[in-house]
């Protein structure tokens, strides 16, 4: 995977508040590690003395020329999910802003269109805090099948599936 969608998969997880300043650092130390010359950037973005996350997803975002598509963006919050960065209840507002806000009019493939379907069934409940088992099982069923082919996005993100 090319830098530029490694630096799209960052910004996106710093947009949903999914990552912290060290993971940033982390990410760029490890490239400077496995590049003979890295670019000036990485270098700089290792080195950023910020304690502001918009600092580095400013710098990240100009190098990330590349749009991720609505597949890979849910594939970032369902893995933070997975690996406990974020709860359940956490879960499905971030993935409610990201399909149903964000992404209007946006392609979408059948399993993105599925996920759209069963968080629009969780936005039309009375109490959006209680979700009701058979619903509970579609979303982890679904989160279950945004683990294919998600190799690429967990190479760049610093937590591992518990699933």
């Amino acid at each position: 995977m090319i830098l530029a969608e490694q630096s799209a998969i960052l910004v996106e997880a710093i947009e949903q508040e999914l990552l912290r300043r060290e993971d940033i650092v982390r990410w760029a130390d490890e490239i400077i590690v496995a590049m003979e010359r890295p670019p000036s950037w990485i270098i700089d973005l290792s080195t950023l003395n910020s304690p502001y996350l918009v600092d580095f997803a400013r710098l990240l975002r100009i190098h990330s020329v590349v749009s991720l598509p609505l597949h890979r963006r849910v594939q970032i919050v369902v893995l933070a999910y997975l690996a406990g960065v974020i709860s359940f209840s956490e879960t499905l507002p971030k993935l409610f802003r990201a399909v149903i806000y964000e992404r209007r009019g946006a392609e979408r493939d059948p399993l993105d269109e599925r996920l759209a379907d069963t968080l629009v069934c969780w936005d039309h409940q009375e109490n959006l805090d209680v979700i009701e088992p058979p619903l509970r099982a579609r979303f982890e069923a679904l989160f279950r099948e945004y683990l294919t082919d998600i190799q690429e996005v967990a190479a760049v993100l610093p937590w591992r599936s518990k699933m």
